[in-house]
């Protein structure tokens, strides 16, 4: 039975129920996971997860989303055993805060008891919250391995061992605590979400939706049964998670998961509201600043100076603190380096494999001079691929840090005495906050976000002058390192065949105009853009292709706002995401029109190679002006608009000339392919020219 919201905790810790396990921790394991099944379609959302653990969410145009699993409820009931007075003491030490206290009158209790089952299950409880997990799994381990191993014993034992990365081991204790108690809900639910981590999504949902037939009172469940649809996509994922939100407010993961399905449905204003409540119930929890100031891109009512002002306060809330400094991990001294110096550059990040990220990154690794740099790989991700084993071939080092505590990965790097080191996702991955410790001389941030990190450890933002011209400077934290061509070097994998005819000779004139960005870049400023080309050349129609499209109700949403605008709902259409065929897709547009204020990426460059002109915006941020970089850089800067006129100037021209569009559709390739966009080559020699001017 769940104990009311002002009962005291049944698993013995002697907090309130509502202030222990009423708010229960249903981490999401990402997916992903994710920055993005590609970039601008899907993204990937690092969920976070709740505190201490920290999480990463949806992720920038460079960033896929992994879609959410579920997680474990850290919510065992002990025994009701009358308390002895060192029990009630050390209850009302953890009541009153006093965690030292009541953890030494715990312990003081199992040594006159080993086997008191209330004592330890209260001292495990304490030392997970603490975050000391290795320590709380030591104690549920000698519960179990004990005489009378009870099902709660199991169920805990479990959840450690699933906080800590080890699925598989917990997988065994969740299942012995359901074959010794049947009806036991937590555990089912704790094995569901155990078995989503596996990749076993169908056991998983069995195993959750028999919790909640047995007691649908347990808010945890829902959460973790919304997040499993929201795998699927299914419209049914949010009223699970806003069920769990009315049956307790607090609850900081159900808050964290409805965050993250908003933004993937584009409810860029619904979603900052979430991140906002979450932030109120764990102000320092990194991982909801993050993704705080990471929806902030996606949104066109907040102001380039208030993005910055907000990752600012990143910087001062969950920065780099003087309790940091005093546990700080210093890089070893080097020697200065000089011109002709090797030089160590480390790179740090979760998507080092097919991922945009991998991919605008793999022709550095390949073509970098092995004499004059040593790379050094930190791949902070349980998924390898052939993307991660070409990488790893070309650095000297592969790193395979997911395996790693904070600890461990901060003296790993220390130790490789680095003269640069490049953290690769800042905002959508999870160790930013480690270069707090001042792990090389330099330190900078590239590709995987495309704004200022907010953060005073890291030095340079890399980017160029199409992106990042003089007057943005002002909304960096950081100093800009420009390369002299576009930050993006793009190689085409899997290359379909060559372009087809244009679609709009087949369609009898009517011309296709597309966007395969993700959702959440579909702005309200965006629709009016594109409603205006639509309105201004009647004969044509608008496909958009995202992972998102999946949800029924968004696309019930899009059609009300294009129908709003006087844009006949019959001229759109709604694709979900592909795992196969995606570039084929590109043979049925004929011009691919780009979202603001976040424009894509990826997606732009795919087009391109596709032989699919780009129409952009330049905006008045990083983010707004990834468009201008690539376009220019690829010997494109006729497609990009200064303002939405231009815009629709710049659309229209194209449509009306299907004889020069379909000139465009057959020579773009080539086109691209000789401009300095995918001239691996050139840009490592420019590459290493910026790192020195950064070191030396």
């Amino acid at each position: 039975m769940v104990p009311g919201r002002n009962d005291p905790c049944p698993c013995g810790s002697g907090k309130k129920y509502k202030r222990c396990h009423g708010l229960v921790q249903s981490a999401v394991a990402a997916p992903m996971v994710a920055r993005d099944a590609p970039v601008a379609a899907p993204v990937q959302v690092r969920a976070p997860a709740a505190s201490p653990v920290q999480v990463r969410a949806p992720a920038a145009s460079l960033v896929e989303v992994r879609a959410p699993a579920a997680s474990p409820t850290f919510a065992v009931y002990a025994p009701a055993v009358a308390p002895a007075a060192l029990l009630d003491a050390a209850r009302k030490r953890a009541e009153a805060e006093d965690f030292a206290g009541a953890e030494s009158l715990y312990r003081e209790l199992l040594e006159q008891q080993p086997g008191h089952v209330e004592a330890a299950t209260a001292l495990g409880s304490l030392l997970h919250d603490l975050g000391r997990l290795d320590e709380a799994e030591a104690v549920f381990r000698r519960l179990v391995e004990g005489g009378a191993p009870t099902a709660s014993a199991h169920c805990n034992l479990g959840v450690m061992l699933f906080k800590q990365g080890r699925p598989v081991e917990a997988l065994e204790h969740l299942q012995r605590a359901v074959s010794m108690q049947p009806g036991y809900a937590i555990a089912l639910d704790n094995l569901g979400a155990t078995l989503a981590m596996l990749g076993r999504f169908d056991e998983a949902e069995q195993s959750i939706r028999a919790a909640l037939a047995i007691d649908e009172r347990i808010p945890s469940v829902h959460n973790n049964l919304g997040t499993l649809l929201m795998r699927r996509r299914d419209d049914a994922a949010l009223a699970c998670i806003e069920r769990a939100l009315a049956m307790d407010p607090t609850f900081f993961d159900a808050h964290v998961q409805r965050a993250t399905l908003l933004r993937e449905q584009g409810r860029i204003a619904d979603a900052l509201m979430s991140w906002r409540r979450a932030m109120t119930l764990s102000p320092a929890t990194l991982s909801v600043w993050s993704n705080l100031v990471h929806t902030f891109l996606y949104s066109d009512d907040v102001s380039a100076e208030d993005v910055l002002v907000w990752h600012r306060r990143f910087d001062k809330v969950v920065g780099f603190t003087s309790a940091d400094a005093a546990s700080a991990t210093v890089a070893p001294q080097r020697a200065a380096p000089t011109a002709k110096s090797r030089l160590r550059v480390g790179f740090l990040s979760p998507d080092l494999r097919r991922h945009p990220v991998g991919d605008f990154i793999d022709q550095l690794f390949e073509h970098h001079d092995r004499s004059r740099l040593e790379f050094i790989a930190y791949h902070d991700s349980v998924v390898d691929d052939d993307v991660s084993a070409g990488l790893a071939s070309d650095a000297a080092h592969w790193v395979k840090a997911s395996g790693l505590t904070d600890d461990e990965l901060v003296a790993r790097i220390a130790g490789d005495e680095l003269d640069v080191l490049i953290d690769l996702a800042a905002h959508t991955g999870l160790r930013l906050r480690l270069l707090g410790r001042r792990l090389a001389p330099v330190q900078a941030t590239w590709l995987g976000y495309p704004a200022t990190t907010g953060f005073s450890a890291i030095d340079y933002r890399v980017t160029d002058a199409r992106a990042d011209p003089p007057e943005l400077e002002v909304l960096n934290s950081e100093r800009l390192a420009r390369l002299p061509h576009s930050y993006f070097c793009y190689r085409p994998r899997d290359v379909p065949p060559l372009p087809t005819p244009l679609p709009a000779l087949s369609r009898g004139g009517e011309v296709t105009f597309g966007s395969f960005n993700n959702v959440s870049k579909i702005s309200a400023t965006t629709l009016d853009l594109w409603a205006s080309v639509l309105r201004t050349v009647p004969r044509s129609r608008l496909l958009l292709k995202a992972a998102a499209l999946a949800y029924p109700s968004v696309c019930d949403r899009l059609r009300t706002e294009l129908d709003a605008r006087n844009v006949d709902s019959q001229r759109i259409e709604f694709r979900g995401w592909m795992t196969g065929g995606h570039l084929e897709a590109y043979n049925e547009v004929d011009v691919a029109l780009d979202t603001t204020p976040y424009n894509g990426a990826t997606t732009s460059c795919e087009a391109l190679w596709m032989g699919v002109p780009v129409v952009t915006l330049a905006g008045d941020r990083s983010q707004a002006r990834m468009g201008v970089s690539i376009l220019t850089t690829a010997g494109c800067a006729e497609w990009v608009a200064a303002d939405a006129t231009g815009f629709v100037s710049i659309a229209q021209r194209l449509a009306d000339d299907l004889g020069t569009l379909q000139i465009i559709r057959g020579g773009l390739r080539a086109k691209v392919s000789a401009s300095p966009l995918l001239d691996g080559k050139a840009f490592a020699h420019d590459f290493e020219q910026l790192l020195r001017t950064m070191v030396i």
